[in-house]
């Protein structure tokens, strides 16, 4: 019920429309949209937060589900997972781990920014 369905390389196209939109991004219809998220997924503040509690508790229990499945040692920076969006528009989520301050190192940041 909470397993991922296909590589997001498989969802990605090399085709697909990027768009940066201002506004609430848990009102936003969307293939994807991007979740900065803690290290272990737990539900933090601010973003991560309001996307979690807006999707509904199936999102929290699915991150969990892949924490301790997939990731027991947390996300490392640049890595990502997606998810289903559950009582959102969009259509999945992409959670990631960015930097936590500019000067961690810069190999990290790239990563980060590249994918």
């Amino acid at each position: 019920m909470f397993a991922i369905k296909a590589p997001l390389e498989k969802l990605v196209s090399k085709k697909m429309k990027i768009s940066i939109i201002k506004g609430d991004i848990t009102k936003i219809k969307a293939d994807a949209i991007v979740n900065p998220t803690n290290s272990l997924m737990l539900e933090g503040s601010g973003v991560d937060g309001a996307i979690k509690k807006a999707a509904g508790p199936k999102l929290q229990k699915e991150c969990n589900i892949i924490r301790e499945s997939r990731i027991p040692y947390g996300l490392k920076t640049g890595e990502a997972i997606y998810t289903n969006a559950y009582n959102l528009p969009a259509k999945i989520i992409i959670h990631t781990l960015g930097p936590k301050y500019y000067s961690q190192n810069i190999e990290l940041l790239k990563s980060w920014v590249i994918r």
